[in-house]
């Protein structure tokens, strides 16, 4: 991917943790679910990464899935889906009342590949509240 980048752009390569840009931002983008790490610690770093790139007036952006997405989930089931021309289907392996271990299947044309993941049930009362508001935004 990074070998797409237009010339004149800089890539940067590291962990989303360790990333630390001399410059701050309007916006920062946090797509891929990545707050719903079961592990706190990792999601924590995150927004600190996500802080620490912000101006004081930014926002954080970040895709997750909320507890109505974990509530329509049940062991052994099967999703279908698609994303553009990619077709998915996720399969739920495990579902305890705080996380889910699932695998989620990708096809385009006769491509095929898997992502097995582990993601926990947050809410904007719970875990995130506390983790956003502790983490990013105080230390902006």
């Amino acid at each position: 991917m990074l070998a797409l980048l237009p010339a004149g752009v800089e890539p940067v390569r590291c962990r989303i943790e360790d990333l630390d840009l001399p410059d701050r931002f309007g916006g920062v983008l946090m797509a891929s679910h990545l707050l719903n790490t079961p592990d706190t610690g990792a999601r924590a770093a995150l927004l600190r990464t996500a802080a620490r790139h912000l101006r004081a007036d930014g926002v954080l952006v970040a895709q997750w899935n909320p507890p109505a997405w974990f509530a329509r989930l049940h062991v052994g089931g099967r999703y279908p889906g698609t994303i553009g021309e990619v077709a998915t289907e996720l399969e739920v392996l495990a579902l305890t009342p705080g996380t889910l271990e699932a695998v989620v299947r990708y096809a385009v044309d006769d491509l095929r590949w898997e992502q097995w993941f582990r993601a926990a049930r947050l809410s904007v009362d719970g875990p995130c509240r506390r983790s956003c508001t502790s983490t990013a935004v105080a230390e902006r």
